[in-house]
Parts: structure tokens; sequence; C-alpha cells
């Protein structure tokens, strides 16, 4: 498959993947939920949710590093995943803290609009 064919599909398949994590994701922060006295609450853990969400990609990451994608010796400095590693989950910390007041599918269409500008 040539190179723009492939480019052309993953940033699509980049773009629907996001959109659909982000709708799943609206309906879990915003949805109202029963406790087993009656009582109606909303959810409000911003921070338990991200940590599931770090843990379950280094674990896929694990497994497919390990399997799928054998890629050979890392040099990389550790720094720089540290780096990356903190300014990603408080991105997404204040991501999921900020869906109560904006969508979302909003966030990331803003998100990609800025980004498309900035190219």
């Amino acid at each position: 498959m040539e190179k723009t064919k492939l480019f052309v599909i993953c940033a699509i398949g980049t773009f629907v993947c996001f959109f659909y994590f982000g709708i799943l994701q609206e309906k879990v922060t915003k949805a109202v939920y029963l406790t087993d006295s009656g009582d109606i609450e909303t959810f409000t853990y911003a921070i338990s949710l991200v940590l599931f969400l770090c843990f379950t990609n280094a674990l896929l990451a694990k497994i497919l590093l390990s399997t799928v994608w054998n890629e050979g010796e890392d040099t990389t400095q550790r720094s720089y995943y540290c780096a990356n590693a903190l300014t990603y989950d408080l991105a997404m910390l204040c991501t999921n803290m900020s869906l109560q007041f904006v969508n979302y599918p909003t966030q990331v269409s803003n998100s990609t609009l800025i980004i498309g500008l900035y190219f």
C-alpha cells in the first residue's frame, strides 16, 4: 500500500477511535448512578479513571511489544518516558475533570482543529 493511503487510513482511524473513546468516556463521566440506598450520585472519580486507563494502556503496550512489535533494544532515556507519562497523565486528568463543563467530542474536535491550524 502506498504511504499516502496508509497515512490517510491511519489518520482517519485515529480520529474515529478518539471520537468513539470520547463518547464512551463521556457516558461514564456524565451518567447519573443510583446507589443501593436509592440515592442518586454523579461520577466523581476522575483520578481513578485516569489510573485505570493508564494501567490498561501500559498492559496492552507490554503485551504488544513482547508479542507483535519486537523492535529490539530501546536506547531512549528514561527521563523522556517519565516526562511524557507525567504530561499525558496530567492532560488526561484535566480533560476528565473538564468534562463537567464541555463534552469530550467538542474537546477532541477543537484540539484537532488547533493542531491542524498549527501545522
